[in-house]
């Protein structure tokens, strides 16, 4: 009877400094170790709340990143195809010239052919080192940190 009262708890007579008597629960054993595991996974849960919260602002600094540099990279190529256009036009507007014009103006097409092909050079370049993979790779290391990659 002693060791299930202990393992259960109860109700418990207790007389005061003054000869009162009162009744106070006691906790036992088994609401003792409820209470221990409670407070064990709350401590756990407020833990994984804040890795989640840095893992999740993993993901938005990289995602903001790439967004950014994609940007970047597509406005590069909108001025690249724009001087690209400018300089075809001034080539088809020099050879529309007569013969004796455009022979003139040789080293002057010559140059514009030049720059075309850089550009062209730039513009294909650029296309290969933009990554149009919308994946986030995310996995996780044993202490819940992201790793993305």
């Amino acid at each position: 009877d002693g060791i299930v009262q202990q393992i259960e708890g109860g109700e418990q007579l207790f007389e005061d400094g003054i000869g009162m008597t009162h009744t106070e629960h006691v906790p036992g054993t088994a609401e003792n170790a409820r209470s221990c595991i409670r407070a064990y996974f709350s401590d756990l849960h407020e833990t994984l709340c804040r890795q989640e919260e840095m893992a999740l602002s993993v993901v938005d600094a990289h995602v903001r990143e790439k967004l950014i540099w994609l940007r970047q990279q597509q406005e590069d190529m909108t001025i690249l195809l724009s001087q690209v256009s400018t300089a075809c036009l001034h080539c088809e507007k020099t050879l529309q010239q007569d013969d004796c014009r455009v022979v003139l103006a040789k080293q002057e097409i010559t140059r514009l052919l030049e720059t075309l092909q850089k550009q062209q050079q730039q513009f294909t370049e650029l296309a290969d080192h933009i990554q149009l993979d919308a994946s986030i790779p995310v996995t996780f290391t044993k202490d819940n940190r992201v790793h993305i990659g």
